[in-house]
């Protein structure tokens, strides 16, 4: 054993006996001390293994603020030792990450913007990410959905779940509400059912958008199946939908009568994929009305359609003031003011 591992061993025992006596700010503030020293004589592999491990015990005893402090020092070390992103670090990080409680603890979302810096966007830690804000019992849905959107494969499962619990938890579920008001739960359970599609075109139209028709698919196939499985069993949208299940080129679509929004965001997938605009515009065309009140999805949309259909975003109109004062300003024209 070389004198430096030694030396590195003995901290490691101190900081443990310091944190098993619960004397946390100590242990906290002399893992900071020790890691300095380490830093300023590049012996990075010694600091980083001591700040995964004070960092490891101050998170299972609770103490998740010093923890956090320690992570983001863990990665300020990285980037001076040049580390990369490989397995090993990345898993060292996540274990850590995984033992924090993301709802609780607002420094979580600073480690995920430094890791994400770090390992230059990695998907598997988007992932990572994504899915322990979306897991927690008070979900952060849009870091969630932030990081899950450039996620991995497994990513559109987790977002199609948060997005689904979403749109039919509390605060939007009808079983939730006063069940002595009939009228109140029919309308209840009818904003549940029509607000389906806005929830889920978050992660339909945000893969799309992002280029990524693969996950587009994913978060679509595991939302229509919990819709379909909530029309068997009846109990978050607390109202029966019709639909029928037919047969497409490669998948089935289910076709719900109220609401056809969901039909929409179906039929989009394999559309943009045939990269037809005339195929994108019947389809528009034929939800325009349903479409054109939702100010959200028309530039979406319009990015959409020229990423995949080649379709030119319209130009904006403008009104026959505009046009009279733009010629003016421009000094042509037959109205324009002459000295």
């Amino acid at each position: 054993m070389s004198s430096a591992t030694g030396k590195l061993d003995k901290v490691l025992a101190r900081t443990r006996q310091r944190i098993e006596e619960g004397d946390y700010y100590e242990a906290h503030q002399a893992t900071r001390t020790v890691v300095a020293r380490y830093v300023r004589t590049k012996q990075y592999d010694e600091a980083i293994k001591l700040l995964v491990h004070t960092a490891e015990l101050l998170a299972k005893a609770n103490e998740s603020s010093s923890a956090c402090d320690l992570i983001l020092y863990l990665l300020d070390v990285y980037r001076k030792a040049g580390t990369s992103p490989t397995s090993a670090a990345k898993g060292e990080l996540v274990q850590l990450v995984n033992q924090l409680n993301a709802g609780k603890e607002p420094l979580v979302k600073k480690i995920a913007a430094e890791a994400i810096q770090w390992s230059g966007s990695d998907s598997e830690l988007h992932h990572v990410f994504g899915s322990k804000f979306a897991r927690e019992s008070a979900p952060d849905t849009y870091e969630a959905e932030r990081h899950l959107l450039q996620g991995t494969r497994e990513s559109p499962r987790v977002l199609a779940t948060m997005l689904y619990t979403w749109a039919t938890g509390p605060g939007t579920d009808a079983d939730s509400k006063d069940k002595n008001n009939s009228t109140l739960l029919k309308e209840s359970a009818a904003d549940v059912a029509a607000g389906l599609p806005l929830y889920l075109s978050r992660g339909v139209l945000g893969y799309l958008s992002a280029g990524n028709v693969r996950d587009a698919r994913g978060v679509l196939q595991t939302f229509i199946e919990y819709v379909v499985a909530e029309h068997a069993s009846n109990s978050a949208l607390g109202q029966r939908l019709d639909y029928d299940r037919q047969e497409g080129s490669g998948s089935a679509v289910y076709v719900f009568k109220e609401v056809p929004l969901l039909n929409f965001l179906q039929l989009l997938v394999p559309t943009v994929q045939s990269k037809s605009p005339e195929m994108y515009n019947r389809l528009k065309a034929r939800y325009a009305a349903l479409i054109d009140g939702l100010d959200a999805w028309k530039s979406v949309l319009a990015g959409i359609a020229e990423l995949y259909c080649g379709i030119a975003p319209p130009r904006p109109q403008m009104n026959m003031l505009q046009d009279l004062l733009g010629s003016f300003m421009s000094g042509g024209g037959a109205g324009a003011i002459k000295n």
